[in-house]
């Protein structure tokens, strides 16, 4: 695991929003201590040889960590956009469409 934003989960848990998709990694600024901690049980369970149950359970404290950490109230933007930008992708006619891109920087 990744300190600094970025969780690799220990196990892939169920993606809260897309059924039959799953997260193996959490990135954000604010990745909650909770969601860390049950994180780092379930890859000392699998490190030790856990029973299988103990895992279970382990997994869905995570899922359940995951799927709080989601909620859509957290993901929404504040009422005041700090920065806005606008580009306009237009190529040149000799150009492909596979060389033609947006600026990472604006």
């Amino acid at each position: 695991m990744k300190r600094g934003g970025d969780v690799a989960l220990a196990r892939p848990v169920p993606h809260p929003w897309l059924p039959g998709h799953s997260l193996t990694h959490v990135s954000g600024r604010d990745v909650p201590r909770s969601l860390r901690e049950a994180n780092d049980r379930l890859e000392e369970m699998i490190a030790n040889g856990a029973p299988d149950v103990l895992v279970d359970r382990a997994v869905e404290t995570l899922s359940e960590r995951v799927r709080a950490f989601c909620e859509l109230s957290r993901l929404q933007f504040q009422a005041r956009a700090l920065f806005s930008g606008r580009s306009v992708a237009a190529p040149a006619p000799e150009l492909r469409y596979d060389q033609v891109g947006v600026p990472e920087e604006m």
